[in-house]
């Protein structure tokens, strides 16, 4: 009868136990919340340059708090391996190699923790390591037939550097017979793909330089898994098409895989309909979200319609209309000059010339609902439409330019509206866009591009359509290369504004290309 009573009153007493109010919850503490004051979005610095930022803050109370400062280095790869550069309040250090790699996106981070909470506040902010090299216009010359890169400035003045590829190279020479320059860099997850092509037609078709110093990493040939007969390569053409780039190289279309990381291009894609060999002209035109290409060789379009396959097939025409033009048997003698997009949906036309009567000739096709082919145009163009297309030694088109033509003549520029280029067209539908300040100035080559141009805003950028322009000035005795750069605008009607000129550097300008990182 006892230990039930104990029992009892043990009961009793847990749970008034349980009932009572522990007062020592009710017990915080206010967080003292730091606030970040002006500090930017986006800083930049030039490798081997200190990076100087004084941090300053401001808190929630008035109350003495310790802290503890950290400043860290991240990219989109190594958010896991961050590079501590500092663990002082105010950030001064010297970035070298060890701590970044110019041309990367990198995100700065200062961290401050409430040494007595834990809490900690922290700030992301852009960081772009520069080197003289980083941003610009790459400039593909020839001097006394041999190739050599010169580089513009992005910023102030555009100063011109000379002969980056022999200074960085113990006095060599790129190649022989340059032929295109790119500025490599297609994908943020694989900074190793970031290169520069610098395209010859010798034995080594050029040489793969690299972005930061311009020092040599290899010739073009050993970018491939294998090799091409014949003494002498011809790269034409490096692009990008979604997940993969491509380089044509002897009429060969090469791929690699940008989203595996490839460093090494693949073996030619082959042709799996009608003649198995090919020939392909320098250009790609994107249609339906496919890469296709002309082959010059058997006169058809061909296509790359599965982007991780190694083959390439003709369009297939069975529900095709080819009632204009059939789009695997173009004609005979047909090259193409240029190619481009219509402002229709999936359309898409073609500068085609006959090689042995040299008449010009546009043609035009359509992918329907269905994804059939449509031809839709193949109409020779008289010289009452287009006064100075017979004269043109150069032709382009831009993809975010849609229905235009542009072509130069030794001494000027003009646009041409395809998409109002129809059968019964008997007026002229070309406009002149550049004729040179300077009379003794003489066209050598043209592009046609869009530059992304920086603008106030941290991560923001305009785009500039542009005409660039490879020169000689005439009035010069030697070294009459150089080059001149044009702002298109259709406000008021298409034309063109003067924006930069330069020459003097080199015999010859090849080629031109913008570099971004």
């Amino acid at each position: 009868m006892k230990m039930i009573k104990y029992l009892g009153i043990l009961c009793l007493f847990l749970g008034l136990n349980g009932c009572s109010q522990d007062d020592s919850m009710d017990v915080s503490r206010e967080l003292n919340k730091v606030t970040f004051i002006g500090l930017n979005e986006k800083y930049s610095v030039t490798l081997y340059d200190y990076l100087n930022i004084p941090l300053s803050i401001t808190t929630s109370s008035d109350e003495e708090t310790p802290f503890s400062y950290l400043w860290y280095l991240s990219t989109a790869t190594t958010r896991n391996e961050a590079d501590t550069l500092s663990r002082e309040k105010d950030l001064n250090v010297m970035i070298d190699p060890s701590h970044a790699t110019p041309g990367e996106d990198y995100t700065l981070t200062v961290k401050v923790t409430d040494e007595t909470s834990g809490v900690y506040y922290r700030k992301d902010m852009k960081l772009e390591v520069l080197t003289e090299y980083t941003k610009g216009t790459l400039l593909l010359c020839e001097e006394n037939g041999e190739a050599e890169v010169n580089f513009l400035t992005k910023e102030g003045e555009r100063n011109l550097l000379e002969n980056i590829y022999f200074r960085a190279n113990s006095n060599q020479r790129v190649g022989k017979t340059p032929v295109k320059i790119y500025s490599v860099n297609p994908s943020e997850y694989y900074p190793d793909l970031k290169q520069e092509l610098i395209f010859c037609q010798d034995g080594n078709g050029g040489m793969v330089a690299s972005p930061v110093s311009f020092e040599a990493l290899s010739p073009v040939k050993d970018a491939f898994a294998t090799s091409f007969s014949g003494e002498v390569l011809n790269p034409q053409l490096y692009f990008v098409g979604g997940m993969i780039d491509y380089i044509i190289i002897n009429g060969q279309v090469c791929k690699r895989g940008v989203n595996m990381g490839d460093l090494q291009w693949e073996a030619p894609l082959v042709c799996m309909d009608g003649v198995g060999n090919y020939e392909v002209a320098p250009f790609v035109m994107e249609v339906d979200g496919v890469q296709t290409f002309y082959d010059r060789l058997n006169k058809r379009l061909l296509q790359h319609t599965r982007w991780n396959m190694g083959a390439l097939y003709q369009f297939d025409t069975e529900n095709a209309d080819l009632s204009r033009f059939d789009c695997n048997a173009m004609g005979t003698n047909m090259e193409m000059e240029a190619c481009g997009n219509l402002s229709e949906t999936n359309a898409y036309w073609m500068l085609m010339r006959n090689s042995e009567t040299r008449k010009l000739y546009i043609y035009k096709f359509r992918i329907n609902n269905e994804g059939n082919f449509v031809s839709t145009l193949c109409e020779e163009i008289p010289e009452t439409v287009a006064p100075h297309i017979y004269e043109a030694a150069y032709f382009a088109s831009n993809s975010d330019y849609s229905d235009i033509l542009v072509y130069a003549t030794s001494e000027q520029v003009f646009a041409f509206s395809v998409n109002q280029f129809t059968t019964n067209t008997s007026s002229s539908l070309e406009a002149l866009l550049v004729t040179p300040e300077n009379q003794n100035t003489e066209i050598t080559g043209m592009k046609f591009i869009t530059i992304q141009e920086e603008t106030d805003q941290p991560d923001e950028t305009r785009s500039s359509l542009q005409i660039r322009l490879c020169i000689r000035n005439l009035s010069l005795p030697e070294l009459q290369g150089g080059v001149e750069f044009y702002e298109v605008s259709s406000q008021g009607g298409i034309h063109a504004d003067f924006l930069f000129g330069k020459s003097g550097f080199c015999d010859t300008v090849i080629d031109i290309d913008e570099k971004y990182s």
